[in-house]
């Protein structure tokens, strides 16, 4: 089964229709082994694992191989024990051992439990295993441009203001365990008010249960705008038979949306393109579904309240329709990262900021895949200065410090420390006609090349396949 990670809810039909179909051997593929959490593993147990494998933690088995009942942990078994596997690859061990772990040992104990089951492929792997090509060097290649534009003057003070107030309320304690936690309804609502400025007043309304009556709401955006005028006296709401009219006042207050609005007409409309568009938030989906409908470009999206059948359909139709013109609004949120849209277009636009590095690769991997009849796949990524949105980005950008220094310089990763400035010490590099070079390079040798400060040379890194335009906040 393709895009395995669908089965991890364990009573839902697709799990219980898959589990009842028998073969000689199970192969699940999937790129995200995990979606909600470590808990997802249980799908993959309950499948593979033999009926009834309980039995063998009856305490008549286990003092039948030597252990005892009372202390006995699969996991501290050596791995070379011929018991090992098969009495830690089962849905009891996970619950029993691994469940309510701290982090860091369950990704050591789920390591063991599953080394006998999964095969990983990486960006190096070669497949076949004799093949001299790389799985990396057959991907299609892709070129991102981040778009950076600001709120207005008018605007600007609004969201600074609504930013101060609802940031206060992102991290909370909790009176019952006095635990620190992170408040999701001001998470959106920031992403939200970054945006476009007045979201904070139509936040209650637009809601995620209300994704598919505002989709078929003509009068959403006009609407938006009137409950934002209750507010600021000078946003004006044109005639509700004048849709053009209304959605140039609304974008107004969203500079996203202004370049949004040009990227349809330019690749979608003039040039035919499909296009994945990524967002937060179900009501940035039905914004953005809205705005497609006034300007007459086919929206498709992908929300929570869709049936099975309609998703599928929906994504089918994308699919097998390339170059129709089609605008799949689909969510980080949704477990769409692990979709597929190789045949049918190749333009994947960030209009909100991916949480994490391995989110954002995620998303762009659902077209930038093996077999992709395009050999140039075009991102985009939308950023507004000063606001929640950007600090995402700014900090996706300081968590990719260690990982990158560690692949770069993987053989002495676990041995790095920090010089006296409180910077990461790893070998520097140069610039050399063009070239990034290791100071330690027989090219560099006696050349007295000046080494690239470590945080310029992380940036390069990062925006190497990436193209910035700063877009004016009044444009």
């Amino acid at each position: 089964m393709d895009e395995a990670h669908l089965l991890r809810n364990v009573d839902g039909t697709l799990f219980a229709t898959l589990r009842q179909i028998k073969g000689d051997f199970t192969i699940l593929s999937t790129g995200t082994l995990t979606v909600a959490g470590v808990d997802d593993i249980m799908a993959y147990l309950r499948l593979l694992q033999p009926i009834n494998a309980e039995r063998y933690y009856a305490p008549g088995h286990l003092r039948s191989l030597g252990f005892d009942p009372e202390e006995f942990d699969p996991f501290k078994l050596p791995d070379s024990d011929n018991c090992a596997d098969i009495l830690r690859q089962n849905s009891y061990a996970y619950d029993h051992f691994v469940r309510g772990k701290p982090a860091e040992e369950q990704g050591v104990l789920l390591r063991k439990m599953l080394k006998g089951w999964v095969i990983r492929r990486t960006y190096s792997s070669k497949v076949p295993r004799d093949s001299k090509v790389s799985i990396a060097a057959s991907l299609p290649r892709y070129s991102t441009v981040a778009l950076e534009t600001q709120h207005s003057a008018q605007h600007q003070p609004i969201v600074d203001g609504l930013l101060k107030v609802i940031g206060k309320k992102l991290c909370f304690i909790d009176e019952n365990t006095g635990r620190r936690k992170w408040s999701f309804a001001a998470l959106r609502r920031l992403i939200l008010v970054s945006d476009w400025a007045y979201f904070d007043i139509v936040h209650d309304y637009l809601m995620t249960e209300d994704v598919a009556k505002a989709l078929d709401d003509n009068e959403l955006l006009r609407g938006m705008l009137a409950m934002a005028q209750s507010v600021y006296d000078e946003v004006e709401v044109p005639a509700e038979d004048d849709k053009l009219a209304i959605l140039a006042q609304f974008i107004e207050a969203g500079p996203k949306l202004r370049i949004f609005c040009y990227d349809l007409a330019e690749i979608v409309v003039k040039e035919k393109n499909n296009v994945v568009v990524w967002v937060h938030t179900p009501a940035m989906q039905a914004v953005l579904g809205q705005i497609c409908k006034t300007v007459n470009v086919e929206a498709l999206v992908f929300h929570s309240k869709l049936t099975s059948r309609a998703r599928s359909e929906m994504l089918d139709k994308f699919t097998r329709t390339p170059n129709a013109s089609l605008v799949l609004i689909v969510s980080y949120a949704l477990a769409s990262v692990g979709l597929n849209f190789q045949g049918s277009c190749c333009n994947v636009w960030h209009f909100d900021p991916a949480s994490d590095d391995a989110q954002k690769l995620q998303a762009r991997s659902c077209v930038v895949r093996l077999h992709n009849p395009y050999n140039q796949v075009f991102i985009r990524e939308y950023y507004v200065k000063r606001t929640f949105s950007d600090r995402i980005a700014r900090n996706n950008f300081r968590k990719a410090f260690p990982g990158l220094l560690a692949e770069l310089d993987g053989g002495r990763a676990g041995q790095m420390d920090l010089d006296e400035e409180g910077n990461f010490k790893f070998e520097p590099w140069c610039y050399l006609e063009g070239r990034l070079l290791k100071a330690s390079h027989p090219k560099c040798q006696g050349l007295n090349l000046k080494p690239i400060p470590v945080a310029e040379f992380i940036r390069f890194i990062l925006d190497a396949n990436t193209t910035t335009v700063t877009i004016s906040g009044a444009d």
